[in-house]
């Protein structure tokens, strides 16, 4: 095998060579294959990576993986979170990027359906308030659909209330 091997060189081969705009979906083969490697090709261009064990367990990810394409129902879907004044993100356990207002923005990539996206994150809440209820974080996703003619986008937004109990003397 003389070709790239590595992850960083692929990332910069698919980068400079503009592939990012075609979807990777990978197979993952054996405990010796590059996990790194396929994974990255995949969430770098919004498909999907998957792993078998064995060599009969190839057919049946190809179907799923054929599926999955046939059946996209969301070409992209973006994330927003706000925090209100007060509450601090303390970390998030998944790509992202802040713009200037401190707005929390992630790209989870194309979704096909049942298909669930965990984002585990930590916050800060305020210790010393005298309000019992209050507006945690407010979330917009934005999902385009594909379509024949036009993209469509649909907008979906969330409000997380906490109620705490405050101890009164």
């Amino acid at each position: 095998n003389k070709g790239i091997k590595g992850t960083t060189e692929m990332v910069e081969f698919m980068q400079k060579n503009n592939i990012y705009n075609v979807r990777n979906y990978t197979i993952g083969y054996g405990a010796n294959h590059n996990s790194e490697l396929l994974s990255t090709l995949a969430n770098k261009s919004q498909g999907i990576y998957y792993f078998v064990q064995q060599a009969d367990h190839i057919h049946p990810a190809l179907g799923e993986l054929y599926g999955n394409i046939s059946i996209l129902s969301a070409e992209k879907c973006d994330l927003t979170i706000t925090l209100p004044t007060g509450i601090k993100f303390n970390k998030i356990h998944y790509a992202h990027q802040f713009d200037a207002e401190g707005k929390c923005h992630l790209s989870l990539g194309c979704l096909v359906p049942a298909q669930k996206k965990d984002i585990v994150m930590s916050i800060k809440l305020p210790t010393e308030t005298e309000e019992k209820m209050y507006s945690l974080m407010n979330t917009e996703m934005v999902i385009t659909l594909p379509s024949d003619e036009e993209k469509k986008e649909v907008i979906i937004n969330d409000n997380l209330t906490l109620l705490r109990d405050i101890e009164t003397d």
